[in-house]
């Protein structure tokens, strides 16, 4: 059985299980979480006026080399036990997200940013 969903970009309302009720129970779930991410992914690019908040360029819903697409971010990576909850979740743009894979943010950003980005994500971690 072959099954597509597209999923919008950007997403302005909390998706709901009952908005995927026409798709099966499998389909639907796909369907939510992915509509769910993008919701997340919206909220958190819109926090941070759609900077990525590593390197501060400007984060794209569609770019053709993909570096500048926004993605989300886990503060405290899953491979570490971090949460996919609001409060662990942030907008990177993809080059960023990339080469940060799975490094502690402070490590990362000792490699990688200014001081002003290093204290806008330090705020957010304290938070």
């Amino acid at each position: 059985m072959n099954f597509t969903f597209d999923t919008p970009c950007i997403i302005n309302e909390m998706p709901q299980r009952s908005d995927f009720a026409e798709f099966g129970k499998f389909e639907a779930k796909i369907a939510f979480r992915s509509a769910n991410r993008a919701y997340l992914r919206t909220r958190a690019a819109e926090a941070q006026n759609w900077k990525c908040c590593y390197c501060g360029t400007d984060m794209q819903t569609s770019d053709t080399s993909r570096k500048k697409y926004v993605s989300l971010e886990h503060v405290i990576p899953k491979s570490e036990g971090g949460a996919d909850e609001t409060e662990n979740l942030v907008a990177a743009c993809q080059g960023c997200n990339n080469k940060r894979g799975s490094l502690p943010v402070d490590q990362f950003m000792s490699t990688r940013l200014t001081n002003t980005t290093k204290a806008a994500i330090e705020e957010v971690i304290a938070a």
